[in-house]
Parts: structure tokens; C-alpha cells; sequence
């Protein structure tokens, strides 16, 4: 007999069709072992929404949450340590330039070939999957927009807050 194991949770939250609600309904019926899994299901469901609603969240802390973001900057905890990051960069930076000069030139040739190899590849890429620059193109807008969508929204709760 098969067992129909990934339609049990569904069935127990009403997320399934009618065709696969009357599955599984038919399933249970001559199915013990599925059955007793739907009791243990539904029993861990209740008692995780008992448990739920047994909480109580103090009326204050979604003031506190907001109040905390907005309290300090992060940056302002940071500010002390901008102008040593600066100057080890700096270090580092001549560091690398002056003992590894014939290495650097190495690399930089090795990542000029690797763009230009990337360069002849992306058209080859693209023209073979047609609709990739579509779905590249339409994540990143999509991504903009929730971006924007947020920042939006925060800006109002800091203008409001």
C-alpha cells in the first residue's frame, strides 16, 4: 500500500484540493498507519496553538523594539573605530603592492583572461537560455521595488516614531 505522507500535513490545515482532500479521506479510511500519523499531526498542531495563545506579550515591548532601534545608530557605535580601519587598510593596501608586485601582475593578467573569457560567454549564455536575461532582469526589479517598499516604510515609521 502507498502511503500518502506529504498530502497529511495539508489535509490537516485544509490547503488541499478537493480532489486530493477526498484522496486522502479514501487513504485514511483503509489506512491505519496513516490515520494514527494524522492523530499525532493534528494532536502537535493544538498544542503548539494552545501554547501560542497561552503567551501573553507585555503591551510595552513593540514600543521598546522601536524605541531601541531608533535609540542609537550603529554607525555612532562604530564612529571610534573609522580612522584605524582606514589607516590598516591603507597599510595593508601598500603592503600588497610593494612585496607582491610580480604575483599582482600574475593575477591581474589571470583576471583579464577570466573577464574576457566571461565576456565571450555571457552572449553564448544568453542567446542558449532565452528567457535568463528576462528572469535576471525581473528579480533584480523586483528586488528594487521591495527594497524601496521598505525603505519607504521605515522612513515613515522613523518620521512617525
Amino acid at each position: 500500500m502507498n502511503h500518502i505522507e506529504d498530502l497529511l500535513s495539508g489535509y490537516i490545515d485544509g490547503e488541499l484540493t478537493e480532489e486530493q482532500r477526498m484522496l486522502v479521506e479514501h487513504h485514511l479510511r483503509r489506512c491505519e498507519e496513516c490515520r494514527e500519523t494524522v492523530d499525532e499531526i493534528s494532536a502537535i498542531r493544538n498544542q503548539v496553538y494552545t501554547t501560542y495563545q497561552s503567551i501573553e506579550i507585555p503591551s510595552f515591548l513593540e514600543q521598546k523594539i522601536i524605541s531601541s532601534i531608533f535609540s542609537e545608530p550603529v554607525y555612532g557605535k562604530l564612529r571610534a573605530y573609522i580612522p584605524a580601519a582606514a589607516i590598516l587598510s591603507v597599510v595593508f593596501f601598500v603592503l600588497i603592492l610593494s612585496s607582491a608586485t610580480f604575483v599582482s601582475i600574475g593575477f591581474i593578467s589571470s583576471l583579464a583572461s577570466a573577464f574576457i573569457g566571461i565576456v565571450h560567454i555571457v552572449p553564448l549564455l544568453v542567446s542558449s537560455v532565452p528567457l535568463l536575461l528576462q528572469a535576471v532582469v525581473g528579480t533584480a526589479l523586483v528586488l528594487m521595488l521591495l527594497s524601496l517598499w521598505s525603505l519607504r516604510r521605515l522612513l515613515v515609521i522613523k518620521a512617525t516614531g
